[in-house]
């Protein structure tokens, strides 16, 4: 299981499985089952994460407590409240934490992977080009040059860890890696960078 965090921490805690923690208010914890980063149309991230809990290795509250350490160290260092914790539960050996992110770069600063979320055009700018990167879901051609450079508001969601995602709206690309689960869902595969472009 794995603990928000700087990365030296979570090594010390890793032993069966250590995993981060974090959601936003918008979602109760029931909405998921499995770890998920959902996306929304405002620009904020909620990672939930669902997993397994074994109270014989770990105490729930010490855990909760470092982790309300780290995000009040990391919001005192931005000096706003960029990430907040707003759920935590324990029920039947399986723990729900829930965090959100409002920024992509908050989320990088405090797991050490790259994540990306914005429109084509924030895209653009930060020098990514999906050209030959990821196909339609709706016949599977290639992405081409023309139609990049004509996208503006669709949302992208980079990623780089294997995770399901929840995008605001009906996916309409996605890359190498990634897996359509429904209209707005996909799961994506370690591995690499995974692409995701929704209306």
């Amino acid at each position: 299981m794995r603990y928000l965090g700087m990365k030296s921490k979570r090594r010390l805690l890793i032993c069966t499985a250590c995993l981060f923690f974090i959601f936003l208010s918008a979602c109760a914890s029931s909405d998921y089952s499995k770890s998920t980063l959902e996306f929304l149309k405002s620009g904020s991230i909620i990672l939930h994460i669902r997993d397994a809990f074994d109270e014989s290795l770990y105490d729930f509250n010490e855990l909760c407590s470092m982790n309300e350490q780290e995000v009040n160290a990391y919001n005192s260092k931005t000096g706003t409240e960029t990430v907040v914790i707003k759920d935590s539960k324990l029920e039947n050996g399986k723990v729900s934490l829930d965090i959100e992110y409002k920024e992509d770069d908050a989320y990088f600063d405090m797991n050490g992977r790259v994540l990306f979320y914005g429109d084509c055009t924030a895209a653009r700018s930060a020098g990514y080009n999906l050209v030959g990167k990821v196909k339609s879901t709706s016949d599977g051609s290639d992405l081409d040059q023309k139609t990049w450079k004509a996208m503006s508001t669709e949302k992208i969601a980079i990623v780089s860890e294997n995770i399901d995602v929840d995008m605001p709206s009906e996916i309409i690309y996605i890359g190498e890696g990634v897996t359509l689960t429904g209209s707005k869902n996909a799961t994506a595969q370690e591995g690499g960078l995974r692409y995701i472009i929704c209306k």
